[in-house]
């Protein structure tokens, strides 16, 4: 359940796997609420990391991307602790798959490639500057994202699958040890896996 929490996760922030990414412009730290499960996530120009937790089995799941090596780590503690590392130039999708831009990038209000959005005005959330915005896509899914103009990225979003939203944002510096694989985890490499399958 808490893979597919970060799949959706995903389409709002910079899990493109591509090289040449967007990153965060301005550093921060949240809570992070997401369809029902709660979190952490940690963002600069170095990298992003995101943490949640399984409410059932109290597996806890990190995900990072360390953008100085261009990895990706997806880590998880379930009695072993491992992280699998990938190269975030993987493409996963077929060159003319219409879906291989699912993920978001920094800068952008509306998830995906929408069909259609539409800007609804400026708000005030959380003390925060953000525009409201409508988005419609391919599918017949919408929904209302409010994106914060400085962090340029959605800190709220609504839509059938629930509420994605992002609390106690904090800005400031970021360690960049937090884009490093976590101490006591040891690290399988995909990369590696695929060079050998060549």
């Amino acid at each position: 359940m808490l893979v597919n929490v970060f799949f959706l996760v995903s389409m709002f922030f910079a899990c493109s796997l591509q090289a040449d990414q967007v990153r965060a412009p301005v550093p921060f730290s949240a809570d992070m609420n997401t369809y029902g499960a709660k979190g952490k996530i940690f963002a600069s120009a170095d990298g992003m990391r995101m943490e949640m937790t399984e409410p059932d089995s109290e597996m806890q799941i990190i995900m990072i991307e360390n953008y100085a090596r261009q990895v990706l780590l997806v880590c998880a503690d379930e009695g072993e602790k491992v992280c699998t590392e990938m190269p975030m130039d993987l493409n996963f999708a077929h060159e003319d798959d219409d879906d291989q831009d699912l993920f978001l990038i920094f800068g952008e209000p509306c998830a995906e490639k929408p069909r259609e959005s539409k800007r609804l005005g400026r708000e005030s959330l959380q003390g925060r500057s953000v525009e409201k915005w409508s988005c419609a896509y391919q599918d017949g899914s919408t929904s209302t994202t409010w994106y914060d103009t400085k962090l340029q990225t959605i800190i709220r979003a609504e839509s059938d699958d629930g509420v994605f939203e992002l609390t106690n944002i904090r800005e400031g510096r970021v360690s960049r040890d937090l884009f490093d694989p976590p101490a006591g985890y040891s690290v399988f490499s995909m990369g590696d896996f695929f060079k050998g399958l060549q």
